[in-house]
């Protein structure tokens, strides 16, 4: 779309073994850069949209298990940071991976069960969350070009 921005549709969903068609429109997702990067902030950038990945997934696994178990969520709260060496990214260095050094999570939950209940949901939620598996393993991926 220019410089940057980019804009992503997102409509189909395949999962628990059927399509689900419940979407009519697609969604419409946009990224940037910040000025900083040479673009115009017209939305997040790629990596901020996998932190929000992770937040959104984490707190899908900590709530529906809560609910799960009778347990009232009044609200989850999340401070993420990411360490990115901008040398691989530019293509300056092939010392550096060009992705997060590192990720840090913090979370703040406010709900009606006894801490060690929340520590042990935390626990499973980090033990099934598909985005926190996706982040700390290695997913193949395959690239196909198609031109137009």
């Amino acid at each position: 779309m220019g410089g940057g921005h980019s804009q992503t549709t997102i409509k189909g969903f395949y999962g628990a073994g059927q399509e689900d068609t419940s979407r009519t429109r697609p969604f419409v997702m946009e990224g940037d850069e910040p000025p900083i990067l040479l673009g115009e902030n017209k939305g997040p950038n790629a990596v901020e949209s996998v932190l929000q990945a992770l937040a959104s997934c984490l707190m899908v696994g900590f709530s529906y298990n809560a609910a799960a178990q009778g347990i009232n969520v009044k609200s989850i709260e999340f401070d993420l940071d990411g360490e990115i060496d901008l040398h691989g990214f530019l293509g300056l260095s092939d010392r550096v991976r060009p992705g997060y050094q590192g990720i840090r999570l913090t979370h703040r939950t406010d709900c009606d069960a006894p801490p060690e209940k929340v520590a042990e949901l935390w626990e499973k939620v980090q033990q099934t969350s598909p985005v926190l598996d996706i982040l700390r393993n290695p997913v193949p991926v395959s690239i196909v070009s198609g031109n137009r």
